[in-house]
């Protein structure tokens, strides 16, 4: 047989293998280098069916150039490689290790095969080969990776990697079986001329008669499920095949694929003669296409026509101006890049660290997910579990938020650390709250990991001063003692840290912790703890007065935490004055029987120079089982120089006997608005 090619030129990049030639030994006296590698089928059962588009050359009986070829192999072929291996170097290299690799072009880093064989030690200036049979499991426009490492040191690394493209096919029909294909008039399956396995589909009735005028008839591949095509491979995916015979002018042969919604998209067409005469032997064509940067008999396929129900469609028209023998079409290949199985992606993850958070405040969970698959992967972040008014960010362990559209990415067998940055509520309680977390890869929504977490919301301290219900209050020259309420109103005990400012007091003015109080409290939830200051006046302060300073309570624990209060203070006036017995109360008086009461008053005269306001009572001592009653009038507002007066009962007990004193008795006032304490003459 003679191939008759369409002027194929294949780009030399498409398929000859990159190295970097050896400069010239170094130290060692070694330098390693993958020099070629080759191709075939294990069996001789997939050689006799795949052999005429494959890599494999060369092919006994048929004249085909070694660049004309579409696939080095099949999907799950065992296929066996032939890898050369040369020491351009002057001294033994000592064993040799070669990783091999299969690369899928549509991902970052899958490795399809990854396997390591040995060689023995290669004397300088010497090469040998070495056999290895692996299978792909995926079809598509692959990268096969060959590194040689010798057990001495090689001088020249830059040649040690081989890579080149290699592809692998999906579909590959011989014709000799049409079952499951629909095929119409004048289609079958001859033998007047093949290229494999002794028979080619054929339209017209054989190399000795014709097909008819006026024809329309098709032959259709059986459905075939691609929906696992990648979605924009990087090189052509598509199909092509061999083709002999001749049609008259007019007539044609065109091939369409199929797309989702039943219609035919129309890829390539063939018209004319390509061998008429089958006596002396046959020749046969195939394509020459440019696409995507390089040229080859693949025939591109509409991506979107790479769906579960695919088929291909070659149809054959004539007119009723001539016939002819026909054509025959044998080797159909299919090509396109399949996705990645799920099963090969796999996701774990474990908890590393959790830090908690007030209400309100940023805490974390730490996670580490790891890709246990055989691929690359980027998986998305998730939380469920989280309530309502909390808020959650991801971010990496450098304190850069990550985009949970785009995920983290991964290389097979790394792992990575992610925190989850969580607030709870405002208004959240202390405890811990479950929730789950969950990645899935950013390729399979079903390839997941999911990691029960939970978050402590801490208990808060919180500090909260009460300012005295009255405003306290000082006579000028005078230093007075008053008290404020420190409470915790969080949930846990905490030291709180008193300070003051007294920026604000007028000149002479002073506030400061009383002598015994402690400047650190410590404060229970619920327990409020008082807290004593003292206040001095300068003498020269008017009364009345007021001036203000700010007391805060701040949180040992968390300085964020504090409460301050502005205090107003006043000066007090100076009040004189004076309390006595009243004048009209004569010696007589304070004679009574047993069992009687006696009312005795009392007179209050303000001697200061402004109105004065006293609170009235008596401390009585003696006089056993006598009633001292105390007064029971409103507070005494009386105006400079004017006086009043108050009166208690006196009773005296049942069983009195005759001579038996009664008690002695002590009035005193004290002044609302100095403070100050007047006593009055003792008398029984």
């Amino acid at each position: 047989m003679i191939l008759l090619s369409s002027n194929i030129s294949l780009e030399e990049s498409s398929f000859s293998p990159t190295t970097i030639d050896s400069t010239s030994a170094r130290a060692t006296g070694v330098d390693l280098s993958v020099t070629n590698s080759s191709y075939s089928y294990v069996n001789t059962a997939d050689e006799a069916k795949y052999r005429m588009f494959s890599s494999n050359f060369p092919i006994i009986g048929f004249n085909k150039p070694y660049e004309l070829f579409v696939i080095d192999t099949m999907v799950n072929a065992p296929t066996k490689m032939t890898i050369e291996v040369e020491n351009f170097g002057t001294n033994p290299s000592g064993t040799i290790d070669i990783n091999i690799k299969l690369l899928h072009n549509e991902y970052t880093q899958f490795e399809i095969v990854n396997d390591t064989v040995q060689m023995a030690s290669l004397n300088g200036g010497s090469s040998n080969n070495i056999q290895h049979q692996f299978t792909p499991t995926y079809s598509g426009n692959h990268t096969i990776w060959i590194k040689v490492t010798s057990s001495i040191a090689d001088d020249n690394t830059n040649n040690d990697v081989w890579s080149k493209g290699f592809a692998v096919g999906s579909h590959y029909y011989n014709c000799d079986v049409l079952t499951s294909w629909t095929v119409g008039n004048l289609w079958s399956s001859n033998t007047d001329t093949a290229l494999s396995n002794g028979k080619s589909c054929h339209v017209g009735s054989g190399s000795s008669s014709t097909y008819n005028n006026g024809m329309q008839t098709a032959l259709i591949t059986p459905a075939i499920d691609m929906s696992d095509a990648a979605e924009n491979p990087t090189r052509t995916n598509g199909l092509t095949f061999f083709y002999s015979g001749s049609a008259a002018a007019n007539d044609y042969l065109k091939i369409y694929s199929k797309n989702t919604i039943g219609g035919w998209n129309e890829l390539a067409s063939i018209s004319g003669m390509i061998d008429n005469n089958f006596d002396d032997g046959s020749n046969w064509q195939t394509f020459s296409v440019s696409s995507k940067g390089f040229t080859s008999p693949l025939i591109p396929v509409p991506q979107a026509d790479f769906h579960s129900q695919s088929q291909f469609k070659f149809e054959f028209f004539s007119d009723a101006s001539g016939v002819d023998i026909g054509y025959w079409v044998d080797d159909i290949v299919i090509l396109y890049d399949q996705k990645v199985k799920h099963s090969e992606y796999s996701l774990s993850s474990t908890g590393i660290t959790t830090t908690g958070s007030l209400p309100g405040d940023w805490g974390s969970v730490r996670v580490e997910v790891t890709n246990d698959g055989n691929i690359t992967d980027s998986f998305i972040p998730s939380v469920t579990g989280l309530p309502t008014d909390w808020q959650i960010y991801y971010a990496h362990t450098n304190g850069i938020t990550l985009n949970p559209l785009s995920g983290v990415t991964l290389y097979p067998g790394e792992s990575k650390q992610i925190d989850l940055k969580i607030m709870p509520g405002e208004n959240e309680s202390t405890g811990f709250t479950q929730m789950t977390f969950k990645a899935y890869s950013n390729y399979y929504n079903e390839v997941n990991t999911t990691l029960p977490v939970q978050f402590q919301v801490l208990a808060d301290r919180i500090p909260l001063i009460t300012g005295p219900g009255q405003r306290p209050n000082c006579p000028p020259g005078n230093t007075c003692t008053f008290a404020v309420l420190v409470e915790n109103i969080g949930a846990a005990t905490d030291v709180f840290d008193i300070s003051l400012d007294q920026t604000s007091l007028a000149s002479g003015w002073q506030v400061g912790l009383e002598w015994t109080q402690a400047s650190s409290i410590l404060v229970r939830p619920d327990t409020p703890v008082q807290v004593y200051l003292t206040m001095t006046l300068p003498n020269d302060c008017a009364p009345d007065t007021i001036s203000t300073f700010k007391l805060t309570a701040t949180s040992q624990n968390d300085s964020r935490r504090f409460h301050a209060l502005e205090i107003d203070i006043s000066a007090s006036m100076i009040s004189n004055a004076s309390v006595e017995v009243t004048n009209a109360h004569s010696t007589d008086n304070w004679i009574v029987n047993a069992g009687e009461t006696k009312t005795i008053s009392f007179t209050i005269t303000n001697h200061a120079t402004r109105q004065d306001i006293f609170e009235m009572s008596v401390q009585s001592s003696g006089g056993m089982l006598w009633v001292v009653e105390q007064p029971t009038r409103p507070n005494a507002v009386i105006n400079s120089g004017a006086s009043t007066t108050f009166t208690i009962e006196v009773t005296a007990p049942a069983n009195a006997q005759a001579g038996d004193n009664g008690p002695s008795i002590i009035p005193i006032i004290t002044s609302t608005r100095s403070d100050m304490t007047f006593m009055g003459t003792e008398f029984d």
